[in-house]
């Protein structure tokens, strides 16, 4: 659904660098650093939690300390330094350094010591009630790097929808949302509702669905190209990460 949402568009000059937010949180007197560290932490905690919960421990709480906790190692000034991973896509360095941190973690009894104040520094708890949030789901032998990206990809779909969830906010934009997601992104039963079946559900006439539809195609696919540009430092990289992750050519 989101290949036919996102078609080829000229993109606007690619920014300087992408790793604005990584040296943030490595400065520690910086104005913005916790932030820019809380910020990192939501944003991407889905699919860290999940590869550790299915590769490393099937315990919640445990799955939980080592996740905020490879989070909290960001703020190492070393921390770059000291894994080997092609820095040119969020996406890649953050899998090879996960799997760095946690066979680190295991070799060294005295890892937990080093972050002794990571609950109160950064809270899986503040993401909401529902502890089903930390139901990771069984996948059964599929690859853990491949359900890594998958993880990833749905973690990023999700924040560029939680963007236009603010965008719409008190706006009367908000079913417009709705719209695209059964419409375009996960319609029911994996079949497209009609466009009358929206307005029936909706309470929308015709012409309402419609521009509701072309409004939030054209800010998802705005959100999701300035999202996956932050996560990657070339143009080369970034027609790379779109098409492994969504199979898009831009």
């Amino acid at each position: 659904m989101l290949e036919e949402t996102l078609h080829q568009k000229s993109l606007k000059p690619f920014p300087e660098t992408s790793w604005t937010i990584i040296h943030e949180c490595q400065d520690p007197e910086g104005g913005a650093h916790q932030a820019h560290l809380d910020s990192l932490f939501r944003r991407y905690w889905p699919p860290v939690y999940s590869y550790v919960y299915r590769n490393w421990t099937r315990n919640i709480e445990e799955a939980k300390d080592h996740t905020q906790a490879f989070f909290t190692a960001f703020m190492e000034k070393d921390f770059l330094k000291t894994v080997d991973a092609d820095r040119g896509r969020f996406r890649n360095f953050v899998c090879v350094a996960l799997r760095h941190f946690l066979s680190k973690r295991k070799r060294a009894a005295r890892a937990k010591k080093r972050y002794p104040d990571q609950g109160s520094l950064l809270s899986l708890e503040g993401l909401g009630n529902d502890e089903s949030v930390f139901d990771v789901e069984d996948t059964g032998q599929l690859d853990p790097q491949k359900q890594f990206d998958a993880d990833w990809k749905c973690a990023v779909i999700g924040i560029v929808l939680e963007r236009l969830r603010e965008l719409t906010q008190g706006s009367g934009k908000s079913v417009y949302v709705d719209l695209f997601v059964e419409h375009d992104l996960y319609p029911p039963d994996g079949k497209k509702p009609s466009y009358q079946e929206l307005c029936d559900t909706y309470s929308l006439s015709l012409s309402q669905v419609k521009n509701g539809l072309h409004w939030s195609r054209k800010e998802f696919k705005a959100h999701f190209l300035r999202e996956l540009r932050d996560q990657v430092s070339s143009p080369e990289d970034l027609e790379a990460e779109a098409w492994e992750l969504y199979g898009l050519k831009i």
